[in-house]
């Protein structure tokens, strides 16, 4: 958090309940650069809980191509 602005410190502090919470906002508002108006829009978004959480084929995607790329030998 020591690269935050005391605001945006204040906010996680007043908004949310737990030190996990708190660090996980304020890792990406740090890194990010987000505004204190935009960290407390996320927060009210409860973007923590959406961020991964659409389906995704990508785990099935990267397994077929190493298996292919296995068995396709380095003849080529």
């Amino acid at each position: 958090m020591d690269d935050l602005p005391w605001r945006h410190i204040t906010v996680l502090l007043d908004r949310l309940s737990t030190r996990k919470d708190r660090d996980w906002y304020a890792e990406r508002a740090a890194a990010e650069g987000w505004k204190r108006s935009v960290l407390e829009h996320f927060i009210k978004a409860d973007l923590k809980s959406q961020v991964g959480a659409a389906p995704t084929i990508f785990a099935a995607v990267l397994r077929r191509n190493a298996s292919r790329s296995r068995y396709s030998g380095s003849d080529s």
